[in-house]
């Protein structure tokens, strides 16, 4: 299924934006949820394009991996930097459901055996390559975060992984919006002018 670009929303319109720039004061928390869908549903595409790849090559498979989750990483800054400012209670609501969404993505893609396959094969035949240092530093950086992220595990162990993923991310949120909590209702009683000086 394809998700329909959210209209009006200046998380994905460009229309709204001024020099490529998100106009801040126009995101509402309403407009999170529809941009991170619409985001992932074409990160996934991007994804499923690399998987789909016949010969895997550097730059069919490393170089479109780094452009594959380009707005998905817009949307995600402005709503964790917003969120640490910003956060009120629609935005707190916003931010259980946004956190459990886009851990669950990162676990899927993190997991995908395919898109693993693919890294791999460009690895494999890494030496017989000629690749600059920058090409080779992001070939082993994508292999060692699949690897790291679980990609090695067996299956039982990758649904593990992501129930253990998800739980964290929900008391990532939790343990955030306590600190928050906290901080807005500590108070400093001052009783005596002198100890201000």
């Amino acid at each position: 299924m394809t998700l329909k670009k959210p209209e009006n929303n200046p998380l994905v319109d460009a229309s709204l934006k001024e020099n490529g720039k998100i106009p801040l004061d126009q995101v509402k928390p309403e407009h999170f949820m529809p941009a991170l869908e619409w985001a992932m549903d074409k990160a996934k595409k991007r994804y499923a394009d690399i998987k789909a790849t016949g010969t895997p090559t550097f730059e069919n498979v490393i170089e479109a991996m780094e452009d594959a989750d380009r707005e998905l990483s817009l949307i995600s800054s402005v709503f964790f930097n917003l969120s640490s400012v910003k956060s009120d209670s629609d935005m707190q609501q916003v931010e259980q459901k946004f956190s459990a969404a886009l851990s669950a993505y990162s676990t899927e893609i993190a997991l995908d055996q395919d898109l693993f396959n693919q890294i791999k094969a460009v690895h494999d035949q890494k030496d017989a390559m000629t690749l600059d240092s920058d090409q080779s530093k992001l070939l082993e950086d994508a292999y060692k975060g699949f690897v790291r992220s679980g990609a090695l595990l067996g299956d039982n162990d990758k649904e593990r992984l992501a129930d253990i993923n998800q739980a964290l991310s929900a008391a990532s949120v939790k343990f955030r919006q306590n600190v928050l909590k906290d901080t807005e209702a500590f108070k400093l009683w001052v009783e005596d002018e002198a100890d201000l000086k």
